[in-house]
């Protein structure tokens, strides 16, 4: 396979999107449609051995080899059936529809849209698309994360890159910062209007008579030669964050129907 001038990196968009169209095709012939979606439910559902056809895609056996030879007849199948077969990365990867794709899409807009009847979505962002669901246990199929993870992982991103940015610009130590988040709903006391930063944004929410909270408790891990002085601050600068702002700020959300 010719990459003319791509670079190793593969940092050019079209070299990438040719070489990945190159590995898909290769790809088909060893999988058959379907049999990691059947496997991953399978494991996923307590069973031991994937199916079949999941231990042909596990060891790359050819969908026309794998159909002449009788089940187990191959060293590769056996010692597939054993292992642990999907990852939630490419959990039921055949049958996840194509995510729409708008190349006109406003800049600023992010695109919602259904890629099932259930709570599977495909979101797009400028050239960036990705995938949103619910866990199985709450009727999805787990093939994306769900929203609460997406919004933590909003205010994660933008904690972290803000005390990057802080810690470069000062010509601090900073090796490497990794971020946290859980989020909770806590019940408030009787009267209570809840912390100091959420009163001011309603974040005091009313569930029939209960009063609840919710809370994103954030934790972070700074590494390097930091001093005590540099650590506290790069503390406080996470809360300079605009994601950050803007969940403990003033919000307002319209919403129209335009079709």
């Amino acid at each position: 396979m010719s990459l003319d001038d791509a670079d190793h990196l593969l940092s050019n968009a079209q070299d990438a999107e040719y070489v990945a169209s190159c590995i898909v095709a290769w790809a088909s012939r060893y999988v058959t449609p379907g049999a990691l979606a059947a496997a991953a439910r399978s494991f996923q559902d307590g069973g031991t051995q994937p199916p079949a056809d999941a231990s042909r895609a596990a060891t790359g056996t050819p969908a026309s080899q794998a159909a002449a030879s009788p089940a187990g007849a191959t060293s590769g199948e056996s010692a597939a059936s054993s292992a642990p077969f999907a990852s939630p990365a490419t959990r039921d990867a055949l049958d996840v529809p194509t995510i729409p794709f708008d190349p006109n899409l406003p800049a600023g807009t992010v695109r919602l849209t259904e890629l099932n009847h259930r709570f599977l979505r495909g979101i797009q962002a400028g050239r960036h698309t990705w995938l949103a669901d619910e866990p199985v246990r709450m009727g999805g199929s787990d093939l994306g994360p769900d929203p609460y993870a997406l919004l933590l992982s909003s205010l994660g991103a933008c904690t972290s890159m803000t005390i990057r940015m802080y810690a470069n610009r000062k010509g601090m130590k900073l090796d490497d910062v990794v971020v946290d988040l859980v989020h909770r709903r806590e019940t408030l006391p009787a009267g209570s209007t809840g912390s100091a930063e959420s009163s001011s944004t309603a974040g005091a929410a009313s569930h029939g008579s209960t009063q609840t909270e919710d809370v994103f408790e954030r934790q972070i891990t700074l590494k390097g030669e930091l001093s005590d002085a540099e650590r506290q601050r790069l503390l406080e600068i996470a809360d300079k964050c605009p994601v950050h702002k803007t969940l403990t700020g003033r919000i307002r959300i319209t919403t129209q129907l335009v079709g």
